[in-house]
């Protein structure tokens, strides 16, 4: 296109008034503006006397150049994610009504409002089913009077608190906020929580019916606490969680309640791939020729097609993913997920898919000995399966329950608050547990062997620099999480390497030195080495055993073959392939190679069923991972205790030293006996003898006077324990295999 001498004209004429008007811009800019000094690149200041008018002719557009400085920029105060340097705070915006100054929260589902910031601080929360309690830190007169003039108030002199009917409870929230007098921040309860509290219905009653059928096949092989459970599962309308400790036989209560619900079946039972074959066991075992019973091993297999009352199908947590489509279009009502702590993380595939079966199920029965493995955030899950309504958002659950905040990395909530009233909700709403506490079993004593040094000091080079590495990767940020978590396995495989040759030779020349085992015993490990030369031990020596690990297939007749042959006195496990899942009560030692977070593990001997006291030994070597996973054990412990999901505390253990290398256990024991206050070190020097691996010692002292590094012995009640067949729980998702 050719552009006429009228339209060049225009043009020209067009840019030179824009620039005309840029350049009016910038003069106006220079002559209002405050400049700052930068000291650190000083930057001469052009003087305003000096700028050239801009051009008005339109012959000449173009301007003549000239320095111009720019606005000053503002004082830097972090980078572009709005991150504040290092040393400076960092000044996110808080959870909205999460001790918030203003006087109500715009968020209706936070649990704190302050009237003005303070110190004073006035809580609302559970006092028991029936009524919600008022504690006051500093005791303030006008808040006192106030609760002595509510209706229906009562006081608890044990726990110091007021306590009201839950109809109460906004006339007293709104009553805290119409003072004025003092000024103090309120911590209120989650409205669904009230709202739960305030509208909870009476528990169903048992169709009679149902329940004679369920008489009439398993009720009297059931212990009371069993069918106590069975008859919670019926009240809570058949969605619970079954939380009983390992041991106290899960499965067989989630049989019972299904069966109670048989007229909705078919039944789903989803678990790990290496407890499907005790499930069908248990089925023969307690409804013997009620059941027709499909396992779902490959994906080429079909789901039945028949929705008869018999009708079972067994499936594992990945097939459950891949057939997901087909579950949900078969339609079943009736579903228990066994090991349900395995769907804790909300973005797992296996977890979206359980939820979908959830969601579409008339009844839900989770079984779980350690439903939250290390915080309770991991119930939540689990919780939205049962009743989705109970707490319908996860971060007013994690800010409330696990004292989940904002940091610099994101919203994290790895802690547990309020413990006592997560406990009361959640016993309340949606599970059941009991501990071993609660039934008459024998009794459980733990104990911490530390190996000797001599065995380990050729490696102790190599271990310390993989301790090294470890400790670096993990305290520097700049290092990849992936590389992180390589360098601390790396840790964990070397301490293994180092203490294989040490615990077997301790466990043959305890046990096994004359060929003389008087009892069964379990041996755990986690690493094929460790689990490699405890096998090789055992060979050498011609002892009977058994071993199951992530490869053994033939894991049902290999349990049968320990609980009844009587030569059989060994059995070699690994903690995450028979951590959890089996019943093996004919042993009543527990030895612990390695250790690992596995809490179930010990009680594969400790169950109902088992008729003898039971003793948990752990082998340590100093100065390697196992001290640091020993205080790890501890603290998840610690928090899984104070939401009663635990009910070993090494805090509130019995303690004792436990020495090897002592070559008279008691000429050692009387010097050390008559020192009120003996140092965990003064006794370390003794000599081991050629294996490595000394005798034992116990000096018991008072629960001030020990620290981290001393010996626990944890006695638990009680005896007495009715003798009864004992009912498997679960297990990891890992295949196994029969090493011959």
């Amino acid at each position: 296109m050719v552009l006429t001498e009228e339209q060049r004209q225009r043009i020209a004429a067009n840019k030179a008034e824009a620039l005309r008007r840029q350049m009016n811009v910038r003069a106006a800019n220079l002559a209002n503006a405050q400049p700052q000094p930068r000291p650190q690149v000083p930057f001469p200041r052009p003087s305003t006397n000096s700028l050239p008018r801009p051009s008005t002719s339109y012959a000449n557009p173009r301007p003549s150049t000239f320095p111009v400085r720019p606005p000053a920029r503002p004082p830097y105060s972090g980078n572009r994610f709005g991150f504040p340097r290092p040393g400076q705070p960092f000044n996110r915006p808080p959870i909205p009504g999460y001790y918030a100054k203003n006087s109500f929260s715009k968020a209706p589902s936070s649990f704190n409002e302050s009237k003005k910031k303070s110190f004073n601080v006035v809580s609302l929360s559970v006092y028991n089913s029936e009524r919600f309690r008022l504690d006051m830190k500093v005791i303030l007169d006008v808040v006192l009077q106030f609760a002595k003039g509510i209706p229906d108030r009562n006081y608890d002199g044990t726990k110091k608190c007021w306590h009201f009917p839950w109809n109460r409870y906004e006339e007293v929230r709104a009553g805290l906020r119409a003072i004025k007098e003092v000024d103090f921040e309120m911590e209120v309860l989650l409205p669904c929580v009230v709202e739960f509290f305030r509208n909870k219905k009476p528990l169903e009653k048992p169709d009679a019916d149902n329940l004679a059928n369920l008489k009439v096949t398993m009720w009297s092989t059931l212990y009371d606490y069993q069918r106590d459970g069975i008859l919670r599962g019926i009240a809570n309308n058949g969605r619970i969680l079954i939380a009983d400790e390992m041991g106290l036989g899960k499965s067989v209560q989630a049989l019972g309640l299904a069966f109670y619900y048989r007229t909705e079946w078919p039944l789903l039972i989803v678990s790990p791939s290496s407890v499907k074959g005790s499930w069908d066991q248990q089925i023969e075992r307690f409804l013997p020729n009620m059941c027709e019973v499909t396992m779902i091993e490959k994906t080429s297999d079909i789901l039945p097609t028949s929705r008869s009352t018999k009708t079972v199908v067994i499936i594992s947590h990945s097939m459950m993913v891949l057939k997901k489509d087909a579950l949900l279009k078969s339609g079943f009502y009736v579903v228990i997920f066994d090991e349900s702590h395995m769907l804790k993380d909300e973005k797992a595939k296996r977890t979206k898919a359980a939820m979908s079966l959830a969601r579409s199920a008339n009844r839900v029965i989770l079984l779980s000995g350690t439903p939250a493995i290390s915080r309770p955030a991991e119930l939540f899950t689990q919780i939205q399966m049962i009743d989705p309504k109970l707490f319908p958002k996860f971060h007013d659950f994690a800010v409330t329950y696990c004292d989940g905040k904002e940091t610099a990395h994101g919203f994290i909530a790895k802690g547990a608050a309020r413990t006592d009233e997560l406990t009361t909700i959640l016993q309340e709403a949606v599970m059941i547990r009991r501990t071993k506490d609660n039934i008459v079993l024998p009794s459980k004593t733990r104990h911490i062997i530390y190996l000797s040094e001599k065995n380990i000091d050729s490696q102790l080079k190599e271990l310390r620099d993989a301790k090294e590495q470890a400790t670096k990767a993990t305290s520097d940020r700049r290092i990849k999480k992936k590389d992180a978590h390589e360098s601390m396995m790396e840790y964990y495989r070397v301490t293994a390497l180092v203490k294989s040759s040490a615990v077997s030779t301790y466990l043959k020349n305890e046990y096994f030195k004359n060929n003389d085992c008087k009892r069964k015993m379990l041996i755990f490990g986690h690493h094929q080495v460790v689990l490699d030369a405890i096998s090789s031990m055992l060979v050498s020596s011609d002892v009977c055993h058994i071993r199951i690990d992530g490869s053994t297939k033939d894991r049902t007749n290999l349990v049968e073959e320990f609980q009844t042959n009587e030569a059989c006195k060994v059995a070699v496990l690994s903690m995450t392939a028979a951590g959890v899942g089996i019943t093996l009560t004919a042993a009543s030692l527990v030895i612990f190679a390695e250790l690992h977070w596995t809490p179930s593990a010990e009680d594969r001997a400790h169950r109902v069923g088992q008729t003898r006291p039971v003793d948990i030994h752990y082998l340590i070597a100093r100065n390697t991972v196992d001290e640091d996973m020993l205080n790890l054990i501890k603290q998840k412990m610690k928090i899984l205790t104070s939401v009663s999901l635990n009910t070993g505390s090494l805090d509130n253990a019995k303690k004792s030293y436990e020495e090897p290398g002592v070559s008279k256990i008691t000429t050692f024991f009387q010097a050390l006996a008559e020192k009120e206050n003996v140092n965990s070190d003064d006794g370390n020097k003794k000599k081991g003898n050629a294996f490595g691996a000394g005798e034992v010692i116990t000096l018991e002292e008072d629960e001030d006077d020990w620290n981290d590094d001393e010996i626990f012995i944890e006695e638990e009640s009680s005896s007495g324990a009715k003798k009864r067949p004992s009912v498997g729980d679960g297990d990891e998702d890992i295949p196994s295999k029969r090493l011959k």
